[in-house]
Formats: structure tokens, sequence, C-alpha cells
């Protein structure tokens, strides 16, 4: 499941067409399609692969909470069981707003005027709200918050991730400076769509991996070996720091770049935003140590994007 997670969140912003491959209502089909297409096929077997998990564990949950007698079924019990869910760990918010989110396109598929529509989509395989895509993400966001549980997990997802979006990056400088030999260009006033066929979607997804990139330099930064626990040595170990803070340099400065050049002004905004609240969450939980390794690799990348 993790390789599938991992080839979900790498592989379903690069994928594309031809752009003559097919002919579709939406002009940027060819990037659109094979996006969903491939994320529906790779939840599915997810989805499958979770189902076998179940079974080779004897029962599936919703079992476990229909028998006789379980706290589930007396709602007198909700409102305390649910507050010290939530007080045990503060995490679970986001598992209560992502299950609130599903419940409210589940309703308003059934009460929808036209059921076909709200679930499979005007046009099905296209992007948009149909209760299949939400469904998809939903499955994608349980499989990884239920399955990823050591440090090493996290590491690979985050780098998968700043891969990805070093690539888009990569792709929108190249498309600023004419190099589209993917010929993905749409016809928006010069401002790049990298891999997405649509400048603001493209700022979007460049919005998330910058802030993910700096968080996963941070991880590796705080995960070098500690003096006397490795065979490095200080300059060792100094020359493996300063190689990690170049090389996440770069690669938030090539993403700065590509969101640059989609003049995407909400974007960047989000982006400021982001490290704002970034900056301050390490402040207040990391302490000087976590905050000054993120604005060294921060700071860095801007003085590297702004002197290109």
């Amino acid at each position: 499941m993790e390789s599938l997670w991992l080839l979900t969140v790498f592989l379903v912003p690069l994928v594309f067409f031809d752009r003559d491959y097919a002919k579709s209502e939406a002009i940027i089909a060819y990037v659109e399609v094979p996006k969903i297409a491939l994320l529906r096929l790779l939840a599915g077997a997810m989805a499958v692969i979770w189902l076998v998990e179940w079974g080779i564990r004897g029962r599936f949950p919703l079992w476990a909470a229909s028998e006789p007698g379980t706290p589930c079924l007396k709602p007198s019990l909700w409102k305390s069981r649910l507050a010290n869910y939530l007080r045990d760990r503060p995490d679970r918010w986001l598992t209560l707003a992502v299950g609130f989110f599903l419940a409210t396109t589940f309703l308003s598929t059934v009460l929808s005027g036209s059921f076909r529509v709200s679930l499979w989509g005007e046009i099905p395989g296209q992007d948009g709200y149909a209760s299949y895509t939400v469904a998809a993400y939903v499955l994608l966001f349980g499989v990884i918050a239920t399955h990823l549980k050591t440090r090493s997990q996290l590491w690979r997802f985050l780098s998968a991730i700043a891969a990805m979006g070093v690539l888009v990056g990569s792709y929108a400088v190249l498309q600023h400076y004419g190099h589209d030999f993917f010929d993905l260009s749409e016809s928006t006033g010069g401002r790049t769509t990298a891999f997405m066929g649509n400048t603001i979607f493209a700022a979007a997804v460049l919005l998330m991996t910058i802030t993910i990139t700096l968080t996963a330099a941070v991880v590796a930064l705080l995960n070098l070996p500690e003096k006397g626990g490795t065979r490095l040595g200080k300059v060792g170990r100094s020359m493996l720091a300063m190689a990690i803070v170049e090389i996440s340099a770069l690669a938030l400065a090539v993403q700065l770049l590509g969101l640059t050049f989609t003049f995407g002004r909400g974007a960047w905004l989000g982006t400021i935003l982001a490290m704002v609240v970034l900056v301050g969450l390490a402040a207040l939980y990391g302490g000087q140590r976590v905050t000054g390794r993120l604005a060294m690799v921060l700071g860095l990348a801007a003085v590297v994007a702004l002197a290109l």
C-alpha cells in the first residue's frame, strides 16, 4: 500500500497524454483525464488491498462497532466519547473534518436533482467534484493516515512529494523560456501551466510542494547522526549538513521560480501565509534549533531564486 500511495502522490500530478490522443469537451482533457484515471485506479487498488488486510485480521472494523452492547450504539455516550477521542490525540480533528466532508458529499449526492451527475460527474472521465473522485481522495487520506506509522515512511512520503514538486517547478521554468518539449502550454498570456494545463492548478500544486519540501529539508537536517554515534566525524557531519542544505535550497528555489512564472497572486499569497505559519509553528514547538535550520534553507533558496 505504501508503494501505491507514493506512486499516487508522485505520478498523478505528472501524467499526461499526447495533445491529439483524444478529443473531448474540455480543452485540457489530455492532462486531466489521465490524472483522474490514474487516481481512481490506484485508489481502487489500495481499497482492494485494505479489504484483504481486514479479511486477514478476521473482522471488519464496523462489525465490532455494531455488536450488541457496544458504546457506539448508545447515543447518550456519543458526546463524551467524541470529547475523549479528540482529547487523546488532537490530530484526530483532521480525521473528523475529512469524515464530515465525506458525509456532506454523500448527503448532497443522495439528495441531488441529478444523481448520476453528482455520482460520476458531468463527464465521468474528467476532474470535478463527483462523489467518485471525492471518495478516491478520502480513501487515499484514510490509507495514509492509518498506515504511515514510522519516521522512515514519513521521510519517503515527504521526499516523493518534494521530488514531484521539483519536476513540476522545473518544467514550469522551461516553459517560461520557451522549452516546452512536451507541448503542454495553453494560451494563458505567457503564464506557465507545467503538467496541469491550467496556470492556477500548477500554482496550487507548487504552493503545496514548496511547503512540504521545506519541511522535508528540516526533517533531514534534524535526523543527522549525532556526534559520537557515527563514523562521519565532525567534518563529515558538517559536510553532509551543508550538502542537504544546498540540495534542499536548490530544489526549493526551482519551485519558487516555477510559482513565480505562473503569475498566480492567490498562490503567492498562500505560499507566504504558509511560510509564516510554518516558521511560527517551528518557533513555538521546535525551538531555536528547528527555526534556525528552517530559516537557513528558506533564506538560501530565496537568495538563489532572486539571483536567477
